[in-house]
């Protein structure tokens, strides 16, 4: 998703017959509140293959609520300590008169329960332990690419999460994701171009082992780029279009054939949403519904 407010600006000027986006900032409102408009017609209610995220926490020792991440709409995957376990929602939670439930289904997948509401995980039976942090002999980089040597056998796999704290360099310090694990003592992160070598200060790394993908919500864009994928960003385009000739007199018809443009690009990406759901699955797909 590269395509950029910017660019929906440019693009839209260019079909009305214009040299450039305006320069008028009431203008330029009027048609970021139609993109806008766009996207959160199109995205609607739907889980779409590209709204999944994931995220990351360290359990604590005696804590049972955890908060999730602030676009948190739908719980897709969660793992505690690697070994994914069931989610169960709030709703089904508390139709039981035991707290937690304790139905023999989820006896024999898991010994603990999870529970989220709008954004809050619960975690019961309550953890009794804390992740502890692992010394770190050195961090070095190489390109967008920093290094991590352990004291010790590391023991993680690429992919995981840690927290990495005590550089004097923010950018190596927070959360990260592996991206390869070259040896039982070192392993590798993603860090921004031009970061300093090599990291210097008390360093630590911390396993963040609860690991949730999820469905996120959607903000409405103001700057940056839209979420919609490049190849059907087009849609944008079509519904701002409409609007913005929607009024004109002598255009209704233009606008007509906008909307019907941005219904077919609808449909085209509701089929590649099915595509990647259904694929090679015994079920029927639904067709989406267009305006």
């Amino acid at each position: 998703m590269s395509v950029s407010v910017s660019d929906l600006q440019t693009r839209l000027a260019y079909r009305l017959g214009e040299d450039s986006a305006p320069s008028d900032t009431n203008e330029t409102a009027r048609r970021l509140s139609f993109f806008n408009e766009a996207q959160r017609k199109a995205i609607g209610e739907y889980d779409w293959w590209f709204l999944t995220d994931i995220k990351s926490l360290p359990s604590v020792d005696e804590q049972e609520i955890y908060s999730l991440d602030s676009t948190f709409r739908e719980m897709l995957e969660l793992r505690l300590d690697k070994k994914i376990v069931l989610p169960i929602p709030q709703s089904e939670a508390f139709r039981t008169y035991n707290y937690p439930p304790i139905y023999y289904q989820y006896q024999a997948i898991t010994d603990r329960y999870f529970i989220f509401g709008d954004a809050e995980l619960h975690i019961l039976p309550i953890p009794s332990s804390t992740p502890a942090a692992a010394s770190v002999t050195s961090i070095t980089v190489s390109d967008t690419t920093a290094t991590v040597t352990s004291a010790a056998a590391h023991g993680f796999s690429n992919h995981d999460f840690v927290t990495i704290a005590g550089a004097s360099v923010e950018e190596y310090n927070g959360a990260k994701q592996i991206t390869s694990v070259p040896s039982t003592t070192t392993f590798t992160y993603t860090v921004a171009s031009g970061t300093a070598t090599p990291a210097s200060g008390t360093l630590l790394v911390t396993d963040r082992n609860i690991v949730y993908r999820f469905w996120k919500l959607v903000a409405d864009m103001t700057t940056g780029n839209t979420v919609i994928p490049d190849r059907y960003a087009d849609l944008l385009i079509a519904y701002a279009y409409a609007r913005k000739v929607g009024t004109v007199e002598g255009m209704a018809g233009s606008s007509n054939e906008a909307l019907a443009e941005y219904n077919e690009i609808l449909k085209d990406m509701s089929s590649e949403e099915n595509r990647k759901h259904f694929f090679n699955k015994s079920v029927t797909p639904t067709t989406m519904a267009v305006e």
